[in-house]
C-alpha cells in the first residue's frame, strides 16, 4: 500500500512528460552510458566474458569496468523490461522506480524510529522528491538512493547503540542490504561504509557513557 501511495503521489510530476518517455531518456548525455551497461552485461554473459573488463572501449587495449558505474541491479532490471517496453522506456521505467523505492525506504526507516504512519509517509515523500535526488536522475546509480536508506535501516537494527546482541535475522538483512548497495552503485558503497563507521562510533561512545557511572562507583 505504501509504495502505491508514492506512485500515485508521483503522477503529477510524471504525467506531463508521459508522452515522451518512450523516445526520450531522462537525463542528459551522461545517461547514455547507462544504456550501454545492460548491452555489455548481456554480451558478456552470452560470450562467457567477464563483465569487469571490456574491449569495447579504448580498443585495442580495453578497459576495466570495476570503477565504471555499471549499476548491475538496474542494468539487469532494464534487460528484463526491454522485451516489453523497448530500450528507452525500460531505462526510464527503472529511473522512475527510484521514487517509490526512496519513499518507501524512508517510510520504513522513520517508522522504525517511532514515528506514526502519516508522519512517516510525509517524510518518505519529502525524501523521494527532494532536490538532492531529483538532480541525480541522469546517473542511474545515484538515483536509487533508496537502497542506501534500506541499508541504514538494516544498520540500525543490526547494530543497536546499547550494545545488545542483534538477531541473526537482523545480521542477515544487513548483509543483504550491503550486497544490494554494492550492486547498485559504487558511490553508494562509499556512503554505506561511512554510515557503518558512524554507527559503530556512536555505539562505542554511548557504551562508554553508560559505563562511566559504574566505573566512578567502583573507584569510590
Amino acid at each position: 500500500v505504501v509504495p502505491l501511495g508514492y506512485v500515485l503521489a508521483s503522477l503529477p510530476f510524471i504525467l506531463p512528460v508521459a508522452g515522451r518517455l518512450g523516445h526520450e531518456i531522462i537525463g542528459d548525455r551522461d545517461s547514455y552510458q547507462a544504456l550501454w551497461n545492460p548491452w555489455w552485461i548481456a554480451r558478456a554473459a552470452a560470450t562467457g566474458h567477464t563483465v569487469l573488463f571490456t574491449d569495447m572501449v579504448w580498443a585495442p587495449v580495453g578497459s576495466p569496468t570495476i570503477f565504471h558505474t555499471l549499476a548491475p541491479a538496474q542494468s539487469v532490471g532494464m534487460l528484463a523490461l526491454r522485451p516489453l517496453l523497448g530500450e528507452v522506456l525500460a531505462y526510464n521505467a527503472v529511473i522512475l522506480l527510484a521514487f517509490p523505492l526512496a519513499g518507501s525506504a524512508a517510510y520504513l526507516l522513520v517508522r522504525s524510529l517511532g514515528a506514526d504512519r502519516p508522519s512517516s509517509f510525509v517524510a518518505g515523500l519529502a525524501f523521494a522528491w527532494c532536490p538532492f535526488l531529483t538532480t541525480k536522475l541522469k546517473w542511474i546509480g545515484s538515483a536509487h538512493r533508496g537502497i542506501l536508506v534500506l541499508f541504514a535501516l538494516a544498520l540500525v537494527q543490526a547494530l543497536p547503540l546499547d550494545g545488545a546482541r542483534p538477531t541473526r535475522q537482523a545480521q542477515a538483512r544487513l548483509a543483504l542490504a550491503a550486497l544490494a548497495v554494492q550492486f547498485t552503485d559504487s558511490t553508494l558503497a562509499v556512503f554505506a561504509a561511512n554510515l557503518g563507521l558512524v554507527r559503530l562510533g556512536a555505539g562505542m561512545i554511548r557504551r562508554r557513557a553508560l559505563l562511566a557511572p559504574i566505573r566512578q562507583f567502583q573507584v569510590a
